[in-house]
C-alpha cells in the first residue's frame, strides 16, 4: 500500500517539477499509510469515539454487506448498500417481506437489527450451493459474486481476456508464469521486461554503476564475503 502512494506522490512531484521548476523532497511511511486506510472506521472514532471491532466479512455501517455460507461450503459476497438493492436481494432469495418489516426498511434500522436479519439470510444461503446463488443474483444492480480459489480467479474469462498471465524465460528454471501488468494503455505497450531475479544477480551491476566500484573491489569484496554477486546467464 505505502508503495502505491509512493508511486502518485513521485508523479505527482514530478509534474509539480515540470510546473514549478522545483523538486521536493517525499515523506511516505507505512505508518501513515496505514492511519489513512483506517478511512470509515477512523472516521467512526475521531468523529464519534466508536472504537472499531472485529467484523469478518461484515461492513460496520451497511447491512447486508459481508460473504454468507452456502450449502456447499463455498461463500457468496453480497454488497446491498441502499434500500432498493436490500429490496432486490430479499426479492432474489425469496424474502420479499423483510424489507417491508420497519426494523429492515432502511440501512439504519438495518444495522440497528444486524444480528437478527443477518442470520436470517445466513439460514437462506445454507439451502442451496454456490452455483445456484451465482445463477440466481446475476442482475448487474446488485454488487455480489462468489468467493473464487485461486484456480478459479486465473481461470476467469476476464482474467484471461486482459492477459494478465504471462509466460517469461527464467534463467534458472526455464518457463515460468507470472501475474501482471494490471494495467494497460492505448497507445504504448506495458509488459513484464525482465523475470524475478536470482540471488545477488544484480549486486555487480548496481555497485559498479551507481557507486562507481571498480572491477578488482568488487573481486575483493567477494572473496572477503562481504558481497556475493553471480554473472548473468542469457537465454
Amino acid at each position: 500500500m505505502t508503495g502505491l502512494y509512493a508511486h502518485g506522490a513521485i508523479l505527482a512531484a514530478l509534474l509539480q517539477r515540470k510546473m514549478s521548476g522545483k523538486g521536493q523532497k517525499i515523506d511516505c511511511n507505512l505508518l501513515s499509510t496505514q492511519i489513512v486506510a483506517l478511512l470509515n472506521i477512523g472516521s467512526n472514532y475521531l468523529n464519534a469515539g466508536v472504537e472499531g471491532r472485529r467484523l469478518g466479512t461484515e461492513h460496520e455501517s451497511i447491512v447486508p454487506y459481508q460473504a454468507f455460507k452456502t450449502k456447499d461450503g463455498r461463500y457468496f459476497v453480497v454488497g446491498a448498500a441502499s434500500d432498493e438493492q436490500f429490496k432486490k436481494l430479499c426479492k432474489l432469495i425469496g424474502l420479499s417481506k423483510l424489507p417491508r418489516q420497519e426494523e429492515y426498511a432502511t440501512n439504519a434500522n438495518r444495522v440497528k437489527n444486524r444480528e437478527a436479519l443477518i442470520e436470517t439470510i445466513k439460514q437462506r444461503f445454507l439451502k442451496k450451493d454456490l452455483k445456484y446463488w451465482q445463477k440466481t443474483l446475476n442482475d448487474p444492480s446488485l454488487p455480489c459474486g462468489p468467493v473464487n480459489t485461486i484456480a478459479e480467479a486465473f481461470a476467469h474469462p476476464q482474467v484471461r481476456h486482459l492477459g494478465l498471465v504471462q509466460e517469461l524465460y527464467h534463467p534458472e528454471t526455464g518457463a515460468i508464469k507470472v501475474a501482471g501488468p494490471a494495467v494497460h494503455y492505448s497507445e504504448t505497450v506495458n509488459r513484464i521486461r525482465s523475470p524475478p531475479p536470482i540471488l545477488g544477480e544484480h549486486t555487480k551491476e548496481v555497485l559498479s554503476n551507481v557507486l562507481n566500484v571498480s572491477e578488482e573491489e568488487l573481486k575483493r569484496l567477494k572473496e572477503e564475503k562481504a558481497i556475493d554477486y553471480v554473472e548473468k546467464k542469457t537465454n
